[in-house]
């Protein structure tokens, strides 16, 4: 699969994942992954720091390559933020992360308007973004994540993410169609 092919896939799985949040709560609720146990499958998603801003949940899809939404590139003001400001921390529950990792560049989906206001599905898939990371993540237990093929309409996902007041843990949301 060549990385225009990737990046069209990626952008479905995220186009389903910002477009559907009201349907969502409607399935299953947030469980914390609190234990190592809870997290087994999970590893791959992280939570990635951004000095000086907050962060964003981001997911390991190659040793080197995290996905993660692009408006998370972007400063209050619009400007572009400085690849040494973020840090990627696979796996991170209660402050220990199984991988950290610095990010030498990010990319955000060329179509993507930083200027915000994205309403429309078609806007709100360009919210994607590719980082590098300075060192591959080689470790057993997290896989990077395989680019699947679209879901279609009636397919079960899960969502794991990171948010406001689950900062230290990642939460699951067991069941989305």
């Amino acid at each position: 699969m060549r990385i225009g092919d990737s990046l069209r896939v990626l952008l479905a799985w995220l186009l389903i994942g910002l477009s559907a949040p009201f349907a969502w709560a409607q399935e299953t609720g947030l469980v914390t992954l609190e234990t190592r146990q809870d997290s087994e499958g999970w590893e791959a998603v992280g939570r990635l720091d951004i000095r000086g801003k907050g962060f964003c949940t981001a997911a390991l899809i190659r040793e080197r390559l995290i996905l993660t939404a692009a408006h998370c590139l972007y400063d209050t003001d619009g400007s572009l933020i400085a690849p040494e400001r973020f840090e990627f921390r696979a796996g991170l529950r209660d402050g220990r992360a199984a991988a950290s990792r610095a990010i030498t560049r990010a990319i955000a989906h060329p179509d993507y308007d930083p200027s915000g206001g994205a309403t429309m599905a078609e806007e709100v898939a360009m919210d994607i973004a590719v980082l590098e990371l300075e060192q591959p993540i080689r470790m057993s237990r997290i896989t990077p994540y395989l680019i699947a093929e679209r879901p279609v309409t009636g397919d079960q996902v899960g969502v794991v993410s990171y948010g406001r007041g689950r900062e230290s843990a990642p939460s699951l949301q067991e069941v989305c169609s």
